[in-house]
């Protein structure tokens, strides 16, 4: 495989370096931090492992790059929803009733988010924190 200096690091360090490409960190700084911190590929240019960690991220950003879309659209949903139910909750302020479309926009909106969450997690853009069992 064209990366197997990177996956040689282990399967957690392989991964923390996928998550942190796809959340943004720059090669260089995944670089130093292999070498100066990690001390591994120690006999390896810096320049040699941040083109690798170049097209590592190239590779990821073409496999990944329409769910990033997804994720973008389903986000402009969530705030448009939010917006809706802002309105709602006005309009039922103002009603000496509840507004049943109100309770079914909570739970569109809480399905949503939940989408989003899992999407992200999906895509490595936040860390999973608890246990599981």
């Amino acid at each position: 495989m064209a990366f197997n200096r990177l996956q040689k690091l282990g399967e957690a360090k392989f991964q923390r370096i996928t998550n942190q490409l796809m959340r943004g960190t720059p090669p260089p700084t995944l670089a130093r931090l292999i070498q100066q911190e990690w001390r591994d590929e120690q006999k390896v240019s810096e320049e040699t492992l941040i083109r690798q960690l170049e097209q590592l991220h190239t590779v990821f950003s073409l496999r990944y790059g329409p769910n990033l879309k997804l994720l973008k659209e389903l986000i402009d949903i969530a705030i448009f929803q939010k917006a809706r139910m802002g309105a709602l909750l006005e309009e039922e302020e103002a009603l000496p009733m509840l507004l049943p479309g109100l309770s079914a926009a909570i739970n569109d909106y809480a399905a949503l988010l939940s989408r989003i969450q899992k999407i992200r997690f999906d895509l490595g853009l936040d860390e999973y924190k608890r246990r599981v069992a």
